[in-house]
This record gives structure tokens, C-alpha cells and sequence, in this order.
């Protein structure tokens, strides 16, 4: 019960496995495999029957001959059966004299001379002349006039002796017609020495299959090369569709991060504008608002002042207020506003700003600016923008926070890619800078930098330690950029 049960599951188990291995094979492999199959049952199919017609023709051809030759020695000499059931001395001892000579003796073993009915006539083996058997179906034929040919088939009780002998026969019925009427009188039936037959269809049958199985090879070997190349050409378009398959989800990859970085860049770009305009708010409010508030209060009590030098003590706070309110909006229009800067490479851009850093503070700023000319004259707008406000936002930090440190800018090109870093050092002690002056305030900050920064697909850092300083760093592709 148990054999019964596990053979069957055991059957399933092996038909994925088979499959398994099978799809892992090329379509050459598995066409070599079927196709082999095929070719090997065509090439025995065709062999078999194409050796077994050519036998059937070799016996036919080999019966008419030997027929058409015994036939002239033998006619002649059984006309007297056409009246008579037996042959009379003459013609049987001229039959024996006959099958003794050289010309008959190595081919032709017995004759065997037939009347209807079954009735021997006359047999070189004389034991059985005058005896009546079964006629085979050879005979029968024979008698209606066809030749016969039975190739090794001694299985009729009359061939017994012949049997004994141990050597392949051609076993030829041929009608033996009267020479005035044509109706058949006698069926001679002769018994061929086929040793050199059975040698020579051994050899044209050997031959006969070496063709087939050369034709059949060559013909495998042929579209197997072609099914190959193909086999071939399937699987390099296969490995480069998978490529590309692997290609295109990477790139789709690539585009959802880009997409979630572009969504969140755009709700962070709202929210630092937002920032943005608080922090002028801010500013306006809390200096030029309350400067200007100041002189609408001392402008209305100026009516009401009647001493000449309070009025005129009065007047100078009220200039020295409105004065103080224009220069911090001027200020401010100032981080808002940009130069023109269209026209200006890299270089330039970094130059001016550093410049207008160095009139507003008097810190000194060291310049290292390295990159291939074509980089810096054809930049895209959108590059040069974020360049000025990188380079403004890392000096007035710098500034602000740390005063009396070296300022330095740095800017190489790898390829494409731009670094740009805004660097200050703590200075040796007692060699700090002398500062003077401001910086204007309502910049864009370290997040609008950034966010600025990976728009164009870039990436901004910021390193800072007590004892060294800091390093503000972006890093951008100008050829990614190019076309915007």
C-alpha cells in the first residue's frame, strides 16, 4: 500500500525537476536534444525501409535473371508434360547432365519440376518425385503465370532436403508455358546458391546505411548550426534586454527617489519661503518700523515747539533716525538684490562677491579658484545663482559668527562636477583680523542653501569644530545643468 501511494507523488515530484533542468538548457541544447531524437527514429525508418525495398529488388532482379535462364535450358525439354504427368528417360538424364555441368553446378542446387495439383513431376532429388504436396502460395502464383522468388524460406515439407544443407537459398518458381498454345504446362521450381547474393545485399545493405546515416548527420549538423547561431543571437538579445530591464529599473528607481527629493524640496521651499518673509518682517519691524515710528512721533511734536535750538536738537534726531531707518532697508534690499551677473564666469562671480564682502567688513578673503575655462564661461543661470548666493551666505556666516577668523574660498572641477567651499581658519593666537563694518542681514541660511543646492541636483555639507573653524561645501553637476 505504501509503494502504491509514494509512486505517484514521487512521479509529480520528478516532472518540475525535469522542467526545471529543461528550461535551464540553451534552445540549441534542447533542439539537439529533441532533433536528435527525431533524426535517429526518421534516419531508422527510412533506413529500414529503403534496405528492405532495396532487398526486394536485388531478390527480384536476381529471380527474373536466373528464371529467364533456366527457363532456356528447361523448356525444351519438359514440352512432353503438356500430355504427360512424368518425363520420360531422355529428358531426365539430359536435366542431370544439366545440373552437373560447370555453367549450373556452383549456382543452381535442386530443380524441382511441378504439375497442378502439387504433383512432382520430376525432382533432382528423387526421393520424392512422384509424390503429391500442399501447394505454397509461391506455386499458386506460379501457376498464373508469375515468377516467384522466396528468399531463405525452406519451411515447405518438399524442402526438407534442402534445409539440410545449411547454406542460403533463392527459392525461383517460373511457369514453363507450350511452345504453340503458351499455356502454362509445368512450374520449374530451382533452388540458387545465394552465398555471393547474400555477401553482396550484406554489403550494398551496410552501404545503404552509411548514406542515410552520413545524409542524416549532415542534415542535423546543418540545422543544428542554424538553430545555434539563432540560439545564440536569442540569448545576447536576451541578456541584453535583461540588462536593459535592469537598466530601466534602476533609472525608475532613481526617478521616485528624485521625485520624493523633488516633493520634498518644493514643500521645504515653501516653508523656507515662508521663513524668508518672516524674517524680513522681522527685520523691518524691529529697526526701519521703529525708526520710522520715532520720526512720526518727533515730527508731530515739532509743531508744538517753540524754542529755536530744542526744534533744531529735535529736527537732528528726527534726521539721524530717518537716516538710520535708509540704511537698514538699504541693507536689506542689498541681501535681497542681486548684481548682474549674466555675463560673468565662475570666477568672476566668486571674485565680485568676495570683493563686496571685503568693502562691507575690511576682512581680507583668499581666493583659490581653479577650474577649466569652459566650465566657468558656459555654466548654466541657474548654477551661477546658486555660486553668488553660496558664496554670499558663507561669508556673512563667517562673519557673524566668527569674526576674527581667516576666510579663504576654495573652488576646483572634477569632470562636471563643481566644488565650491567657503572655509575660515582659527588664526594663530594674537593674529586675529581687524573687523569692521556689517554684513547685510534676511539671508537665505544654511536649509535655503541646501535646498537650493540639491534642486540642481547637488549635495551641500557643513563641518565645524572650536578648534579649527568651519568648511561649508557644495558639490554640483555643471553638465547635468547644462541645458537649463
Amino acid at each position: 500500500m505504501s509503494e502504491i501511494a509514494e509512486t505517484p507523488a514521487s512521479s509529480f515530484r520528478r516532472v518540475p525537476l525535469f522542467g526545471e533542468m529543461a528550461g535551464k538548457l540553451s534552445l540549441a541544447t534542447r533542439f539537439a536534444l529533441a532533433g536528435g531524437v527525431v533524426m535517429i527514429a526518421g534516419m531508422a525508418i527510412i533506413g529500414f525501409w529503403m534496405t528492405e525495398r532495396l532487398k526486394a529488388h536485388v531478390i527480384e532482379n536476381t529471380a527474373q535473371a536466373t528464371a529467364l535462364l533456366m527457363d532456356s535450358f528447361i523448356a525444351p525439354l519438359t514440352q512432353e508434360l503438356a500430355g504427360s504427368d512424368t518425363l520420360s528417360p531422355g529428358p531426365v538424364r539430359a536435366l542431370e547432365e544439366m545440373l552437373q555441368s560447370p555453367a549450373l553446378s556452383d549456382r543452381v542446387i535442386a530443380i524441382k519440376i511441378w504439375k497442378p495439383g502439387g504433383y512432382v513431376a520430376w525432382s533432382s532429388v528423387s526421393d520424392i518425385t512422384g509424390e503429391r504436396f500442399e501447394p505454397s502460395p509461391s506455386l499458386q502464383a506460379a501457376w498464373q503465370g508469375n515468377v516467384m522468388a522466396e528468399y531463405d524460406a525452406l519451411d515447405e515439407d518438399e524442402s526438407s532436403g534442402e534445409r539440410a544443407r545449411d547454406m542460403p537459398f533463392l527459392e525461383i518458381y517460373s511457369p514453363v508455358r507450350e511452345y504453340w498454345s503458351g499455356d502454362i504446362i509445368a512450374v520449374a521450381e530451382f533452388y540458387e546458391d545465394t552465398t555471393v547474393l547474400q555477401g553482396s545485399l550484406r554489403d550494398l545493405l551496410w552501404q545503404s546505411w552509411i548514406v542515410v546515416g552520413l545524409t542524416t548527420f549532415l542534415m542535423a549538423l546543418s540545422l543544428y548550426g542554424i538553430v545555434l547561431r539563432g540560439s545564440r543571437m536569442i540569448d545576447r538579445q536576451r541578456e541584453v534586454l535583461g540588462i536593459r530591464m535592469h537598466e530601466m529599473q534602476r533609472i525608475a528607481d532613481q526617478n521616485t527617489v528624485l521625485r520624493e527629493r523633488v516633493q520634498r524640496a518644493s514643500a521645504k521651499g515653501a516653508e523656507l519661503n515662508e521663513q524668508y518673509l518672516r524674517r524680513i518682517s522681522a527685520d523691518l519691524h524691529d529697526g526701519p518700523a521703529q525708526l520710522v515710528s520715532l520720526a512720526a512721533l518727533k515730527i508731530d511734536g515739532l509743531a508744538r515747539i517753540e524754542d529755536r535750538e530744542v526744534r533744531a536738537r529735535e529736527i537732528g534726531v528726527l534726521r539721524d533716525a530717518l537716516g538710520e531707518a535708509m540704511t537698514d532697508i538699504r541693507d536689506i534690499c542689498s541681501g535681497l538684490s542681486m548684481p548682474d551677473i549674466e555675463t560673468l564666469p565662475l570666477v568672476g562671480i566668486v571674485e565680485r562677491v568676495a570683493a563686496t564682502h571685503e568693502d562691507r567688513t575690511g576682512i581680507s578673503v583668499d581666493l583659490d579658484l581653479d577650474i577649466d575655462e569652459a566650465i566657468g564661461q558656459h555654466a548654466p543661470q541657474s548654477i551661477r545663482i546658486t555660486v553668488y548666493r553660496f558664496v554670499q551666505e558663507g561669508l556673512n556666516n563667517a562673519f557673524r559668527h566668527a569674526p576674527g577668523n581667516e576666510v579663504s574660498v576654495q573652488m576646483r572641477n572634477a569632470g562636471t562636477k563643481l566644488v565650491l567651499s567657503v572655509i575660515d581658519r582659527v588664526p594663530p593666537s594674537g593674529a586675529s583680523p581687524a573687523a569692521r563694518g556689517t554684513v547685510p542681514g534676511g539671508g537665505l541660511g544654511l536649509a535655503g542653501l541646501r535646498q537650493r543646492v540639491e534642486s540642481l541636483g547637488g549635495s551641500l555639507s557643513f563641518q565645524t569644530t572650536p578648534e579649527e573653524g568651519s568648511t561649508l561645501e557644495m558639490t554640483v553637476d555643471t553638465g547635468e545643468r547644462a541645458s537649463l
